[in-house]
C-alpha cells in the first residue's frame, strides 16, 4: 500500500484463555498487560518502550476454528491472518480475497450480514475509505444506505470513538461529507445535519453547512497554521461566522452532557470549530 509508518498495532487470535495467555507474555517480556473484556476473552499488551507505543490485542477464536473467525470480520481487508506454526513458517489465511481488495483499494463486506451484525461498522467504512483512500464496493454501499437506522442502536462511546478517529484524519472534512451522503450524519451530529440548506446572507454564496465544513478542515488537519481567530472584517461577518459553528458546539456540549466519557472529545470538537468563529 505505499505506508511509510511503523507497525504499532497487531491483533493476535488464540483458541482458548485469551487473558491467560497474554498476562503470562507480560510476565516473560516485561510488557502492561489489561483484561479488555473478560466476558468475551479479549486481553491487551502494551509496550511502551519503544517510540511509538506497541498494541496488541489478543482474543479467544470465534467459532472453533480460524477460517469461521473471520468469516465474523467487518471488511475482507480485515479478514486475513497469518497462522503461525512452531517452526516459524506462516500461512495466509484469507476467506475473503482481502488481499485481491487490498490490491485494488477497495473496501468490501466479508458477508451479507457483517454490516447489520454491528451497525457502527457503518462509521468504520466511512473512516477506513478516507483514511486509506479505498473505494467501497457496490453491494456494500447500497447496504450503508439501508442500515442508516440501524446505527441508533450503538452505544455512544462507541459512535465517540469511530467519530474521532474521523476528526483525527487528514481529510476530517471528507469523512464528515461521506456520513451526509450515507445519511448518518443526522444520526451522529443531528445539529451539523441541520446546518444544510441554511442560507446565508451575502457575501456568502453557499450554505451554512458548506461554509462550515472546510473551516473545521483547516482547523483539524492544520492547528498550528490555522489562526486562532479569523479576522472578519464586518459585524455581520462575525455574527454569520458563530452561527455556521455554533450548531457543532451545541452538539460537543450536548454529547458532554450525556455521556461523561465524552467529555474531553467533546471540548476538543468545540475547540476546533469555534477557532473560525
Amino acid at each position: 500500500m505505499g505506508r511509510t509508518d511503523k507497525l504499532n498495532d497487531l491483533d493476535v487470535v488464540v483458541k482458548a484463555d485469551a487473558n491467560a495467555v497474554p498476562r503470562r507474555a507480560a510476565d516473560r517480556l516485561g510488557w502492561a498487560y489489561y483484561p479488555l473484556d473478560a466476558e468475551r476473552d479479549v486481553a491487551r499488551l502494551v509496550f511502551t518502550a519503544s517510540h511509538a507505543p506497541l498494541v496488541c490485542d489478543v482474543a479467544a477464536m470465534r467459532g472453533g476454528d480460524l477460517e469461521t473467525d473471520l468469516q465474523a470480520r467487518d471488511f475482507t481487508v480485515n479478514a486475513m491472518a497469518l497462522r503461525w506454526r512452531r517452526d516459524c513458517a506462516s500461512e495466509l489465511i484469507d476467506p475473503g480475497a482481502g488481499r485481491s481488495d487490498l490490491s485494488t483499494r477497495l473496501l468490501r463486506r466479508m458477508t451479507p450480514w457483517s454490516l447489520a451484525e454491528d451497525p457502527v461498522r457503518l462509521l468504520r467504512a466511512v473512516r477506513l475509505a478516507v483514511q486509506l483512500d479505498f473505494a467501497i464496493e457496490e453491494a456494500t454501499l447500497t447496504q450503508m444506505l439501508r442500515l442508516g437506522d440501524a446505527l441508533r442502536l450503538v452505544s455512544a462511546e462507541r459512535i465517540r470513538d469511530e467519530l474521532w478517529k474521523m476528526l483525527a484524519l487528514s481529510e476530517p472534512d471528507r469523512a464528515l461529507e461521506m456520513l451526509r451522503k450515507f445519511h448518518l450524519l443526522h444520526i451522529v451530529l443531528p445539529e451539523v445535519a441541520q446546518m444544510e440548506d441554511v442560507v446565508q446572507s451575502a457575501p456568502h454564496d453557499v450554505d451554512v453547512y458548506r461554509h462550515t465544513l472546510p473551516r473545521c478542515a483547516l482547523r483539524c488537519c492544520t492547528p498550528r497554521l490555522a489562526p486562532r481567530r479569523a479576522r472578519h472584517r464586518t459585524y455581520a461577518d462575525r455574527r454569520n461566522a458563530r452561527r455556521s459553528i455554533g450548531a457543532l458546539s451545541e452538539q460537543a456540549s450536548s454529547d458532554a452532557a450525556r455521556n461523561r466519557g465524552c467529555r474531553a472529545a467533546s471540548r476538543r470538537l468545540a475547540g476546533l470549530v469555534c477557532a473560525v468563529a
